[in-house]
């Protein structure tokens, strides 16, 4: 193997500049595989966690059934043992009991349809950023005469600011008309659409009041420590609250226009790769073909003298790996040092503002995230097409009859 190792060398670097093309395109087809990957790891956990810290949180618990028919008067059974639950688990960063319902908003000026989410002022900013995002005014707090905290858009809508008046309509659980007025605490931008044009925040003993509903919530909303935890979370949680009336869901079933983004991105990323994979095969098919139809008559001697056809399929195929774990190494070093950069500066797609922002995403801003998974099957991947596409030049190597091969000029 020592001889064939020392042979397939040799034969790499004999024309040095054909070799060098060859492992540029390699190095370089890997340097924009890893990264393109590291960009797209970077982007969607980026929106994962703008959308689960926005509004979702990573696990929601309603009453059975509230997911697909969202009720007022579907409210959550034993509020106290879900949260004893909840405050067993480890892992678990905040959790927020909301109370959910819909109305129409109204002001001296116009009116708008909306949906009513009441909160726990001290429990919420353990769960989403909402109160860092207050850009006038300030966050809810206990004690005021019905604050109510709005978003950007819908100020603009109702023409109302900080310090007036917003009339909330809505039908309660018992059946009746709720009419209330409240003042505008605070107004915020999220930076999502469906926030900052479409909900109003209350204290939730002030939306109990309104829709009715005394002591009793809608929801239970859950941060995690971690993304990773979220199925194995979810699965205890439902074991501690077997019997309960409840449904515990991950973010991606309450939102699952999110993972189906992420899946259609990543079907796209991998036509990119195929393409990528095709321009790599070609490169090196060239290269190994014309090395084999350079040294025709140099395989006839070789096969004349004992050479097996399965040893000269070693030889090329051997010498296609060298060449691609050359590419590799320089592709690898270089993909790791364009992304760990970007990884740690960011690179800013304020051009793609408004698209961002309808993803979810609270800035333009990306880092690129390079993972151990992304290196290992970017390189193995890549060396694993080098070496089956020199299977085919092999192949031909070890078809030649060596009288015939030995004439060859």
């Amino acid at each position: 193997m020592r001889l064939f190792l020392a042979m397939a060398w040799r034969n790499v670097w004999r024309h040095r500049r054909r070799s060098v093309l060859t492992v540029m395109t390699i190095a370089l087809g890997l340097a924009f595989n890893i990264f393109m990957r590291a960009l797209g790891d970077g982007f969607h956990e980026q929106m994962v966690d703008n959308s689960v810290r926005a509004h979702i949180g990573h696990i929601q618990i309603h009453r059975a059934g509230y997911h697909d028919d969202p009720a007022i008067t579907k409210t959550l059974p034993q509020p106290d043992r879900i949260r004893s639950a909840i405050e067993s688990l480890p892992g678990v960063r905040g959790a927020s009991f909301r109370v959910l319902g819909d109305g129409l908003a109204s002001s001296a000026e116009n009116s708008a349809g909306v949906s009513v989410v009441g909160v726990d002022p001290d429990e919420e900013p353990t769960v989403t950023t909402i109160h860092r995002a207050v850009i006038r005014g300030r966050y809810l707090e206990r004690g005021q005469h019905k604050p109510c905290l709005i978003g950007e858009r819908l100020a603009k809508t109702l023409q109302v600011d900080v310090g007036d008046s917003l009339v909330l309509l809505a039908q309660a659980a018992d059946g009746s008309m709720a009419g209330e007025k409240y003042r505008v605490e605070g107004v915020f931008r999220s930076g999502a659409p469906e926030l900052d044009r479409g909900v109003v925040y209350l204290v939730a003993e002030d939306a109990q009041e309104l829709f009715v509903l005394p002591g009793r919530f809608s929801e239970a909303v859950i941060l995690l420590d971690s993304s990773r935890a979220v199925d194995e979370t979810a699965r205890r949680l439902e074991a501690e609250l077997a019997g309960l009336e409840v449904e515990v869901l991950p973010w991606y079933v309450v939102e699952p226009y999110i993972q189906q983004f992420i899946e259609l991105d990543d079907a796209f990323f991998y036509v990119i790769v195929l393409i990528l994979f095709i321009v790599i095969s070609v490169g090196i098919l060239n290269t190994i073909l014309m090395s084999v139809f350079e040294r025709v008559r140099e395989f006839g001697v070789m096969m004349s003298l004992g050479m097996k056809p399965r040893q000269v399929v070693r030889l090329v195929v051997l010498e296609a790996f060298l060449l691609g774990v050359v590419g590799v190494v320089f592709g690898g070093l270089l993909g790791s040092a364009f992304t760990l950069y970007y990884e740690a500066a960011g690179m800013d797609f304020g051009a793609w503002a408004e698209g961002a922002a309808a993803l979810g995403l609270t800035t333009t801003i990306t880092y690129p995230k390079l993972t151990a998974a992304n290196l290992f099957w970017s390189n193995t991947s890549v060396l694993l097409v080098v070496v089956l596409v020199a299977f085919y030049p092999a192949w031909h190597a070890a078809r030649l009859e060596p009288v015939e091969a030995m004439r060859h000029v």
